[in-house]
């Protein structure tokens, strides 16, 4: 039963078609089983040799669990493997004290659990005895693993599981790749705000032996960043060392993110960390509409990217498309397009 709690919980996370059964409906499974059974029982009744029924049982392909099987149940998804094993024992009493628990395919996954007809996770009692040391060095190898897995699918869109990422850190900042501060100079606009501070060193020009005031101009900047499939942890964290730079160049940050849709708005405080939403497509459109829309809150829109998208929309205010260092050169984006490079 824990094994097939586990299996319901991790199941969630992995392709579907990837999965035993899964390039078939619930319904065209039934279907192909239907007929297999119908063969072997033809097979005993004719009494061929138990070779030649178990090839012929072997044509009803295997089938992962999938939650939608038992969707009348109305189980929680994501819920973790306890909640289902929690949840198997529930329906397992109802079974056994009413001979169904009230879904069918769960009757039949519960038979199978009876008789043992499910798949084997006796391997996994070599990791029960571990030390911690040899836990911790087991779970490094495996986030090595994970993350040599999304770089090898770093331009095949979608294909990494938004749950397997986490937040990007950048431990340590380096020079920035573009003039920030010439940029900045050069885009000030109708969002920029004036502050004024009182400083003894300036006379005010009105009221002698008062202080004068120093005038400062800051911009709102709205800078987009493309969370898709096809940009990598190193091209986020490349993004996020230069997004500090401009912090640190005194200006009011909004950070957008986008895959195909807006994952999130959030002004940026400084911190050295990305939690990142998306990790789907690619769709520049949601945040040029959004920039459009809002065009009078920022001075200007910044959106770093990959380059593997075009757009139609045509932007209201100043843009500027940021490439990554491992990018290849998209000219056709609108608005100005630079490549970061050392």
């Amino acid at each position: 039963m824990a094994n097939v709690a586990m299996d319901m919980e991790i199941n969630q996370y992995i392709e579907k078609s990837w999965l035993p059964g899964g390039e078939y409906s619930k319904e065209e499974f039934d279907e192909i089983k239907e007929k297999v059974t119908e063969e072997v029982k033809a097979a005993i009744k004719a009494e061929l040799s138990p070779e030649e029924i178990l090839e012929i049982s072997k044509k009803c392909p295997g089938r992962g669990i999938f939650i939608e099987d038992y969707a009348d149940l109305n189980l929680e998804l994501k819920a973790g493997c306890r909640y289902y094993y929690d949840k198997l024992k529930e329906l397992k009493d109802e079974k056994d004290k009413n001979g169904t628990c009230g879904n069918e395919s769960m009757d039949e996954l519960l038979d199978n659990i009876e008789s043992a007809n499910v798949p084997d996770h006796s391997t996994w009692e070599e990791f029960e005895n571990l030390t911690e040391a040899e836990q911790k060095l087991i779970e490094k190898q495996l986030q090595k693993i994970l993350s040599d897995a999304k770089e090898q699918t770093i331009k095949k869109r979608g294909t990494v599981p938004g749950e397997i990422e986490g937040v990007i850190v950048i431990e340590e900042i380096v020079a920035a790749k573009f003039d920030w501060r010439g940029y900045i100079r050069r885009f000030t606009g109708v969002s920029t705000k004036v502050f004024t501070k009182k400083i003894r060193r300036k006379e005010n020009r009105r009221f002698s032996d008062n202080p004068g005031l120093k005038i400062k101009m800051k911009q709102h900047m709205l800078l987009g960043i493309d969370t898709s499939g096809s940009v990598s942890d190193i091209e986020l964290k490349e993004f996020m060392n230069e997004i500090h730079h401009i912090y640190k160049a005194g200006v009011d940050i909004t950070i957008i993110q986008c895959d195909t849709k807006i994952g999130s708005i959030k002004p940026y405080t400084g911190k050295l960390e990305l939690e990142v939403q998306g990790r789907g497509g690619t769709d520049f459109d949601p945040v040029l509409d959004y920039y459009n829309e809002n065009q009078k809150k920022y001075t200007s829109l910044v959106y770093f990217t990959d380059g593997e998208c075009n757009t139609s929309v045509k932007p209201k205010g100043n843009v500027l498309w940021v490439l990554s260092e491992r990018s290849s050169m998209n000219d056709s984006l609108p608005g100005k397009v630079i490549k970061l490079e050392i």
